[in-house]
């Protein structure tokens, strides 16, 4: 009898084990990347791979990528009644994540959280789709959260400073974690994040229990992450689960070994001559990749034409072409070259083509000045305080503490960037104007500079009385886009389709006093156009209801809108600027004067002002040095990526700042009033 009970045995493990294609598997993929303020790289492709192996093991997935909250909740509700009665219900997520008083919240994109009491609002939670598992009934509940991709808050207004909460799984379930709690998970250098790689490596192999699949993914992003990364899972299966069992179609998956180390009394010893050479080989990688990084610095700071430029990128990609198997540094710095490559490339082209001038230039903006040689001075005695009347993570506290970086070996002093936010950057304003004029405190702000007196009505301090202004740095043009689905694809027949439509068109803007309301109100008083404006707090939920198609127009900023443009999911007719952006995707948008509208230049403008009475001959040292910094290699591509555009005319300087300054004003401040819209 025990060679028949032998036999009986194996063929009902065979049978458990097979039989996992044959059961009803559910799951539901969500990968968010695109967010407003930190952008982040890989989970489109994580949830795209992961939602291909998954059907390959027998789930029926739905996948969403780039999801707003509203989307979101109904995928996961959708989720809920698919997987009621299911033998597996599957949830997958990467992205960011945030812990907040204890709980974990999924972000979604098209929203700029600005403090945890809006994620507690606006974000999704991860125990109300563990309650959508739980009320759908099935037999094993997994979720998978590569979700610990930092946490995208301003340090001022978080509590918890990284990664998720650790939280138990209610019976049946299983919850794992790309990261141990409060730790952050890796984006990820190539195609997917560390976490999400090892788990595709390690999901489809046969016959091996769930537990034992995220060991071997633990061991494995431990060892490539020397321990920094460490993930975790909470289990409290009352069965076995397989994603593949031994007749599955990922039975030729051969699995990898997991790493480890000989085990005490082990045989066969070790080859000292081996290790040596391994040892060898592993030094000269170093050093190949020490003169790939010198090379790469070197062209840094290369400042020769575009020709040159080309050339000397083109070399560098090359010659060092070859994988470095030790490092993923060589990775970076291609794909940072081909960067650079594209966008001198683009710059080339463009002055070679040269630009289309239709649109009137302001008689301030015309030429460009010379920028005075860098003298050793006095200034500055102590750090630099830079203020920015903004939370950080967004665009001015991205552009300041790039700023501060370039700034600080010109001076060589520490430049410190302080956010004061609040009330529309009047706080923070009015911090300037309490500072000793002695050039150690200095404030970068934007358009506001120039609507802020005009929209609040009861200020302590007056504009531009109250400010010395020291150079304008960089512009951005603004965009006009439109919801896809609109009935019009060029400027005219936009145009022809807003004047049909008086009193029907919904305007989106990022809230009174920001330069898209500001852009559409100076539209439809040029244009005479009719429509109704739609405020939203902050650009990323306006942009996220002009994509899903509640909202029928926006005047936006490039690089608020580049991702978006990018996937074809807006439509843009026209940029506001003087000339065409260069900006990949909008480089063949026409300009209003081009068109032939009566609307004047616009862009969103960032300047750097001092205390009232500083000295001139003192803000003529700390213009120079601005100046200096602006040509700073790595400060002009962070401004490109943003969509900006370096200022290199009178207006960067303290004088034709001043000028233009009293110009924009002058411009705003009754298209403010006419509107009768104030922010206090």
């Amino acid at each position: 009898m025990r060679p028949l009970t032998s036999w009986l045995l194996v063929l009902c493990l065979v049978s458990v084990l097979g039989s996992a294609q044959a059961q009803r598997r559910v799951a539901l993929v969500i990968g968010n990347a695109a967010y407003a303020d930190s952008p982040l790289k890989n989970p489109v492709n994580d949830a795209t791979d992961v939602a291909a192996k998954l059907k390959q093991l027998g789930f029926d997935v739905a996948m969403a990528t780039n999801r707003n909250r509203s989307q979101m909740t109904t995928a996961i509700r959708e989720f809920g009644r698919k997987a009621a009665g299911a033998d597996t219900a599957l949830f997958y997520f990467a992205g960011h994540g945030i812990a907040v008083r204890g709980k974990n919240y999924l972000l979604p994109v098209g929203q700029s959280f600005t403090d945890e009491a809006e994620v507690e609002t606006e974000a999704v939670e991860v125990n109300s789709v563990l309650a959508r598992m739980e009320e759908a009934g099935a037999k094993v509940s997994l979720l998978i959260l590569d979700a610990c991709r930092n946490n995208p808050l301003p340090p001022s207004s978080r509590s918890a400073s990284r990664g998720l909460a650790r939280m138990e799984a209610p019976s049946g379930a299983l919850v794992a974690f790309a990261a141990q709690p409060g730790a952050v998970a890796k984006d990820g250098t190539g195609r997917n994040g560390t976490f999400t790689k090892h788990l595709l490596t390690h999901i489809g192999t046969p016959g091996l229990p769930v537990e034992q699949v995220f060991k071997r993914v633990r061991a494995a992003v431990e060892q490539e992450t020397n321990r920094s990364q460490s993930p975790r899972e909470e289990s409290s299966l009352t069965t076995d689960f397989y994603f593949a069992g031994p007749g599955s179609p990922q039975a030729s998956v051969v699995p990898e070994p997991l790493p480890g180390l000989p085990r005490p009394g082990a045989t066969g010893g070790v080859s000292l001559d081996d290790l040596q050479r391994e040892e060898q080989t592993r030094r000269e990688w170093v050093q190949w990749q020490a003169g790939m990084k010198a090379d790469f610095d070197k062209l840094l700071a290369f400042a020769g034409g575009s020709d040159l430029q080309i050339k000397a990128w083109e070399r560098f990609l090359a010659t060092w072409k070859q994988d470095n198997p030790t490092s993923t540094e060589d990775e970076s710095l291609r794909q940072q070259a081909e960067e650079r490559l594209a966008q001198v490339r683009r710059l080339a082209a463009n002055a070679t083509a040269g630009a289309p001038q239709h649109s009137p230039a302001r008689p301030s903006v015309q030429q460009q000045v010379p920028l005075p040689a860098l003298s050793p001075s006095a200034w500055p005695r102590a750090p630099l305080r830079l203020i920015v009347p903004f939370a950080a993570g967004g665009p001015a506290d991205v552009t300041a503490r790039s700023l501060a970086k370039a700034l600080s070996p010109l001076v060589g002093q520490a430049v410190v960037v302080e956010n004061i936010a609040g009330a529309g950057g009047t706080i923070g304003m009015e911090a300037l104007t309490r500072a000793a004029p002695d050039g150690q405190t200095l404030l970068l702000n934007q358009l506001g500079m120039a609507s802020t007196q005009a929209l609040y009505r009861n200020l302590r301090f007056r504009m531009p009385d109250d400010f010395e202004a020291v150079g304008v740095l960089a512009e951005v043009p603004m965009v006009v886009a439109g919801r896809a689905s609109l009935p019009a694809n060029t400027w005219p027949e936009m145009l022809r389709w807003w004047r049909a439509n008086p009193g029907k068109v919904n305007v989106a803007n990022a809230g009174i006093g920001s330069s898209s309301q500001l852009c559409a109100l100076q539209l439809q008083q040029a244009l005479q156009t009719d429509g109704t404006s739609v405020p939203y707090r902050g650009a990323g939920p306006a942009v996220a209801d002009l994509v899903g198609g509640y909202v029928d127009l926006m005047c936006d900023t490039v690089g608020n809108l580049s991702v978006q443009v990018a996937a074809g999911k807006v439509k843009v007719f026209a940029v506001t600027s003087a000339h065409r952006s260069a900006a990949v995707g909008f480089a063949e948008l026409p300009t209003l004067g081009e068109t032939a509208s009566a609307v004047p230049v616009m862009s969103v403008w960032t300047g750097i002002y001092a205390p009232k009475g500083t000295p001139a001959a003192l803000l003529e040292q700390i213009n120079v040095a601005l100046r200096h910094a602006a040509r700073d290699p790595q400060f002009a591509q962070n401004m490109l990526n943003m969509g900006a555009q370096l200022v290199h005319d009178a207006r960067a300087t303290p004088a034709g700042h001043r000028r233009f300054w009293v110009e924009e004003m002058a411009r705003w401040t009754p298209i403010i009033r006419a509107s009768g819209q104030y922010a206090d």
